[in-house]
């Protein structure tokens, strides 16, 4: 794992490094999905106060970009490995 300089801290994975940091055991891919789930379930449940719309539309976006994260991290995941929870 090499630093690579700029204006965010990055790192600059060999071939198998990028293969185990997608290794996740099954309890982490449990949690992953709970999150998600948990999420999901909150971003349902939002209810709309139409005298504090940007509050609702704050909440939602927030919601959206976790449940968008949490989806890109299980999707990393290969397929055989998703088998084991």
């Amino acid at each position: 794992m090499t630093p690579v300089t700029n204006n965010f801290t990055t790192y600059e994975l060999t071939p198998d490094e990028d293969k185990a940091s997608k290794d996740f055991t099954p309890c982490q891919l449990a949690m992953l999905q709970n999150l998600l789930v948990e999420v999901m379930q909150n971003k349902v449940s939002l209810v709309v106060d139409a005298s504090d719309m940007s509050s609702y539309i704050q909440q939602e976006a927030e919601m959206q970009v976790q449940i968008s994260i949490l989806q890109h991290l299980i999707s990393q995941v290969p397929s055989n490995q998703e088998a084991e929870i």
